[in-house]
C-alpha cells in the first residue's frame, strides 16, 4: 500500500462515517423561527402568544441538542435547553423558560420525523410530532398538551432560518 493511501484512508473513513452520523440525524438539524401566521394557537390563548421563537437544533452523537430562545407575550427574553439521545430517556430542560423539575425526551422515526414529550410533575405532558418537509424548509409540530381535566391541541410551523 503506498504512502498515501495510508495515510489518506483514515481520513476517507472518518469523513464517511462523519457523512453517515450527520444522515443519521435528520433534516431538523439546524436553526428554526416560528412562523406565527401559518401556526394554529388553542383558542383563547391569544393573550400568551410569544412574540418571537427561535429554536436551535444541532447534533450530539445519538441525539441532539435543542435551544429555544423566545420573547414571550409581555416582551420578556426567555430561553430553556436540553441535550438528549434519541431513546425517549428523560433529561432535565434547564433555562427560564423551563418549569422547576421539567423534563424532556426525544424518539427518532425517521430522517424527517421525531417525537417528544415535555413533562411538568404535577402539572401536565406536552407530546410533539415534529415533521420537515421534504424540502427541508419547513419545521411541523403537531402538540398535544395533556393537563388534569383538559387537552389542549396546538400546530406550530417553523421556517428554517440560515
Amino acid at each position: 500500500m503506498s504512502r498515501i493511501a495510508v495515510f489518506l484512508l483514515p481520513i476517507m473513513i472518518a469523513t464517511g462515517a462523519l457523512r453517515a452520523q450527520s444522515q443519521d440525524q435528520g433534516k431538523w438539524i439546524g436553526r428554526w423561527q416560528l412562523n406565527l401566521t401559518k401556526s394554529i394557537f388553542p383558542p383563547g390563548s391569544q393573550s400568551e402568544v410569544p412574540q418571537k421563537v427561535v429554536e436551535k437544533v444541532e447534533a450530539i452523537r445519538g441525539g441532539m441538542k435543542f435551544t429555544s430562545d423566545l420573547v414571550n407575550a409581555h416582551g420578556m427574553p426567555r430561553q430553556m435547553h436540553f441535550a438528549a439521545l434519541y431513546n425517549g430517556r428523560d433529561v432535565p430542560v434547564i433555562g427560564n423558560a423551563a418549569a422547576p423539575r421539567e423534563t424532556a425526551s426525544v424518539k427518532l422515526i425517521d430522517q424527517y420525523t421525531y417525537e417528544g414529550i415535555l413533562t411538568i410533575p404535577g402539572v401536565g405532558t406536552g407530546f410533539e410530532h415534529n415533521v420537515i418537509s421534504s424540502d427541508g424548509k419547513t419545521l411541523t409540530k403537531t402538540i398535544r398538551q395533556v393537563y388534569p381535566g383538559h387537552v389542549v391541541n396546538a400546530v406550530s410551523i417553523y421556517d428554517h432560518t440560515p
